[in-house]
C-alpha cells in the first residue's frame, strides 16, 4: 500500500534517536501531517546538550512537551532495546512511528530490530532535501516533509538563540561602487581598511576620529572618499569624516562586502534560506556573537565573514579573530555547512592554516571576485 503526506494518518507517538542536532529528527514533528500528539526521545549518552536544544525548540514550534530517555556510557545493542522498550511501555503499537534518521548507527540497528518485533513503521527521513521513506513496517511511503529549516531553527537545533539580523541589498549604484571594488581589490584594499577604521571609530555619532596625516596621503583612500562623495555617503570636515546616516556608516564598515555577498547569493541557483547579514545570536553559555552573514542551504547552516584583516576589537589582533574567534569556535558554532573568511587584504600563512584546521575556508584578495563560483561548486554537492 502506498500513501501520500495529504492522506496518511499521523501517528500519535513519534520516538526520535538523537546523538547531536540531528535536523532529520525534526522535519516530521514540524509539518501538522506527520505530527504526533506525543514524542520520544533516546538520546546517545554525550548528547544532552543537544537533547535539551531539541526538546525546548520542539516546544516551542509544535508545543508538544517530549519524553526523553539517555543511554549511559558504553551502551550496547541490549542496553538500548530495554531503553526503547522503557520508552515505549503502555503505547499502543498502532499508534507509534519509529523515526530512525538520527542516533548513532548502533541506536539505528538496534531500534530497527525493535520496529521489526513489533511490526512497527520505521521512518528515515533525509536531512538535506526533506525525503522521508518508510524502512519498515505495515507501510510503504515515498513523500516529503518540509525541507527546509529557517536560520533560528538551525541555530536553535544547536543550541544557540537568534536575536536579530539583517538583510541589506544595496541600491544599484552602490552595487556598481561594490563590484568596482571588488574588481581592483588590490588597488582600493588599503583605501577600504582605512575607511573601516574610520566608520568604527565613528559610532553612532557619525563623526570619524581624526584622520592621521598619512593616510590623505595613500591614493587608494582618496579614491575610495571621492566615490563615497559622489553618491552622498560622506562628507570631510576637516580632518574627520561624517556619514549620511547610519545606512552609510554600516556600508563603510564592511557592510558593502556582505551586500556583495547576498547579491552573490541571491544570484545562485541553490536555494539559501533567510539569508541574513548582521546575525546575531547569544550561545548556551549566555555569550553574544554576531556573524556577518549567515545562511542555510540543505539544512546546514554556513557562516561567512566579511570585515577587514585589519581592525581591532577587544584583544582580538586580527578580524579573523572577532569573526571566528577560538571562544567563538569552541563555544559550538554549528559550522554544519561551513565557514567561509573573505579578506579583502591577504592573511598571514599561519592564520590561514589556523582558520581552515577550524572547519573555516579562506578567499583573499583578487579571489573574491570567484565567490559565486566558489559557492555554488561548493554548496552543489550538498542538495
Amino acid at each position: 500500500m502506498s500513501v501520500t503526506v495529504d492522506n496518511m494518518q499521523a501517528p500519535r507517538v513519534q520516538l526520535c534517536l538523537l546523538s547531536g542536532p540531528q535536523a532529520g529528527s525534526l522535519l516530521p514533528l514540524l509539518d501538522s501531517r506527520t505530527r504526533p500528539t506525543r514524542v520520544l526521545v533516546l538520546a546517545a549518552a554525550g548528547a544532552e546538550t543537544a537533547l535539551e536544544a531539541f526538546c525546548r525548540l520542539v516546544q516551542a514550534e509544535t508545543g508538544l512537551a517530549v519524553q526523553t530517555c539517555v543511554l549511559a556510557e558504553r551502551a550496547d545493542a541490549a542496553d538500548i532495546v530495554t531503553a526503547l522498550e522503557g520508552l515505549l511501555a503502555g503505547c499502543v503499537a498502532a499508534d507509534v512511528v519509529l523515526n530512525v534518521s538520527g542516533g548513532t548507527r548502533l541506536m539505528g540497528l538496534a531500534a530497527q530490530g525493535v520496529g521489526q518485533r513489533l511490526g512497527l513503521p520505521v521512518w528515515f527521513v533525509d536531512a538535506r532535501y526533506g525525503g522521508l521513506q518508510v524502512l519498515a513496517g505495515p507501510l510503504t511511503y515515498q513523500g516529503m516533509v518540509p525541507a527546509s529549516l529557517t536560520l533560528p531553527q538551525v541555530l536553535a537545533l544547536q543550541g544557540w538563540q537568534w536575536q536579530a539580523q539583517t538583510v541589506f541589498m544595496p541600491p544599484a549604484a552602490w552595487q556598481v561602487l561594490i563590484r568596482e571594488w571588488i574588481a581592483n581589490l588590490r588597488h582600493y584594499s588599503t583605501g577600504l581598511a582605512i575607511l573601516d577604521w574610520l566608520a568604527l571609530s565613528a559610532g553612532a555619532g557619525l563623526v570619524s576620529r581624526e584622520l592621521e596625516p598619512w593616510q590623505f596621503e595613500v591614493q587608494a583612500f582618496r579614491d575610495v572618499i571621492q566615490r563615497l562623495r559622489q553618491l552622498d555617503l560622506v562628507q570631510l570636515e576637516g580632518r574627520r569624516m561624517v556619514f549620511t546616516d547610519e545606512q552609510a556608516r554600516l556600508f563603510a564598515r564592511g557592510g558593502w562586502l556582505q551586500g556583495y555577498v547576498l547579491s552573490c547569493l541571491a544570484a545562485l541557483e541553490i536555494g539559501a534560506t533567510q539569508a541574513g547579514a548582521s546575525v546575531r545570536v547569544c550561545d548556551d553559555r549566555g555569550r553574544q556573537h554576531e556573524l556577518d552573514v549567515a545562511f542555510v542551504v540543505a539544512n546546514r547552516l554556513h557562516v561567512i565573514g566579511c570585515r577587514s584583516v585589519s581592525v581591532r576589537k577587544g584583544r582580538a589582533t586580527t578580524d579573523m579573530e572577532v569573526i571566528f574567534s577560538p571562544s567563538l569556535l569552541q563555544s559550538g558554532l554549528p559550522l554544519t555547512g561551513g565557514g567561509l573568511l573573505l579578506a579583502y587584504r591577504p592573511l598571514k600563512s599561519q592564520e590561514v592554516s589556523r582558520l581552515r584546521m577550524a572547519g573555516v575556508d579562506v578567499l583573499q584578495e583578487k579571489q573574491l571576485q570567484n565567490l559565486s563560483t566558489y559557492l555554488q561548486e561548493g554548496l552543489l554537492h550538498q542538495v
